[in-house]
């Protein structure tokens, strides 16, 4: 994964590499990449059985391994049930980016009918649960 500066003219300079996403020797698959305020990036990242690990890799802006979050089955995206982030439970990724894979037609219905399923989610699900 590569990292870039974008300029007035929407240019593209400076490409640097940010991760080639090797764990323990073994190659990761990428399948779904998110940043948080911090600007840290959350990828799902999956080096198959052979190396045993799949799960979510957590990187700073810079390309530094802050952690990874193991898990036992193929990570696809990094959302949970309406959108919320695996990682930070009060972070819902809401919008086209939550997609596992492009789009092949317009998605402006699709997202704002997964907006609106997580807006109505939020109030009854997860304010209850975070109040526990």
């Amino acid at each position: 994964m590569s990292a870039s500066d974008v300029g007035p003219d929407n240019k593209l300079s400076n490409q640097k590499l940010l991760t080639d996403f090797m764990i323990d020797g073994g190659k990761c698959g990428p399948d779904g990449a998110r940043c948080d305020v911090e600007g840290n990036l959350w990828c799902s990242s999956n080096a198959g059985r052979a190396v045993g690990y799949n799960g979510v890799t957590v990187l700073t802006a810079e390309g530094k391994l802050i952690g990874r979050i193991r898990l036992l089955e193929v990570t696809a995206n990094v959302c949970f049930e309406y959108l919320q982030s695996w990682d930070v439970p009060n972070v819902f990724v809401v919008g086209a980016s939550a997609f596992p894979q492009i789009s092949s037609f317009n998605p402006t219905g699709t997202v704002s009918a997964l907006a609106y399923l997580t807006a109505d989610a939020i109030e009854p699900k997860y304010l209850k649960i975070r109040d526990r």
